[in-house]
């Protein structure tokens, strides 16, 4: 059969999707699980999407929380929050629209910034990181940082697509 191959290939992705997924952990619709090693963004996002996510989106302060509350707060990690692409405009890699003010929409969207954050130090912090707790501060929270960098990449796989629906993974 000419489709042995290709059913063989596809049992192969779709065990290593499963091992790795599996590390993960559900919450309201997504799979949330670190990248094992430190990685700059761009390795983080593309390892990211290999799995059929990206680097997290959070939406608001209790998403947050239950984050910081699985995964910890004394490390930081890579979200998929990135000006990159448009100095000073905040995307996310999952193609939500956000601001660090307000949304093309004119709705107030959640960020987390740091006290002067994102400042684009150096003219080269394009990329988002959460938990850095600045000099005097105890509350950990949002800050730029250079591509150079590397950090764990926090992943998140959404179960449902975003207009709903019946399509479900299993």
């Amino acid at each position: 059969d000419d489709n042995q191959g290709t059913w063989e290939w596809q049992g192969i992705i779709e065990k290593e999707l499963s091992l790795n997924i599996d590390e993960g952990i559900v919450h309201n619709g997504s799979v949330y699980l670190l990248t094992d090693n430190m990685m700059q963004w761009q390795d983080a996002q593309a390892y990211a999407e290999s799995l059929g996510g990206n680097l997290v989106t959070i939406n608001d302060a209790a998403e947050e929380q239950w984050i910081q509350s699985t995964f910890g707060r004394n490390e930081m990690f890579w979200l998929g929050l990135s000006d990159a692409q448009t100095e000073g405009t905040w995307t996310w890699a999952s193609g939500e629209v956000s601001n660090y003010i307000v949304s093309e929409t004119n709705e107030e969207v959640y960020t987390n910034w740091s006290p002067g954050q994102p400042d684009d130090y150096s003219g080269s912090q394009d990329y988002a990181a959460m938990n850095y707790v600045m000099s005097g501060e105890k509350l950990a929270r949002w800050d730029d940082r250079n591509s150079d960098d590397s950090l764990r990449g926090l992943i998140e796989i959404k179960l449902t697509p975003e207009e709903g629906g019946d399509d479900q993974l299993e």
